[in-house]
């Protein structure tokens, strides 16, 4: 079966729905994120900006374990957190916003998932997908990491667009 037939065409009217969708998402997650607060979470302080930090400087050979054996974990995802706090250090509020980007993507991708496994028509089928939208999206770990430096969002969207 070929994989471009088995794609619905999409009018611009539904792009256009997907972006509100996604802005508003995005908006609320920024909101969510602003009303928790800077990130202030002991990995942060003891290893994430660090080993961006050590990654971008090229300090990765020369500095032996400074966070503990955490030193040697993948920086990568704790790049754009570096670079947004590097270019936006005077606007705290606005690096705490622009850290609910990832988790504003993957909800809105479990948003489409949902909405390819069930039927929208029907009426009991969209019940069903605000009810597990919200159980997706408001589990411990998801509330509790909403705007953080503790990357589960980021690998969530990363997991939800392999989908």
């Amino acid at each position: 079966m070929n994989p471009s037939t088995m794609q619905k065409d999409r009018t611009p009217i539904q792009w256009m729905n997907d972006v509100l969708i996604f802005v508003v998402l995005f908006l609320g997650s920024g909101a969510y994120s602003l009303f928790r607060g800077q990130d202030a979470n002991w990995d942060l302080k003891n290893y994430h900006f660090y080993n961006a930090y050590a990654f971008v400087n090229d300090r990765m050979n020369l500095d032996v374990a400074p966070a503990s054996i955490q030193s040697y974990l993948n920086p990568l995802l704790d790049l754009p957190f570096y670079y947004l706090v590097g270019f936006l250090n005077e606007s705290p509020r606005v690096v705490s916003f622009l850290m609910a980007l990832p988790s504003a993507i993957a909800i809105f991708l479990l948003l489409k998932v949902l909405g390819e496994v069930f039927d929208v028509r029907q009426t009991n089928r969209r019940i069903a997908i605000l009810f597990s939208f919200a159980v997706g999206i408001c589990g411990a770990a998801g509330i509790a990491q909403w705007g953080t430096t503790m990357n589960e969002w980021p690998v969530a969207a990363i997991d939800m667009i392999a989908v």
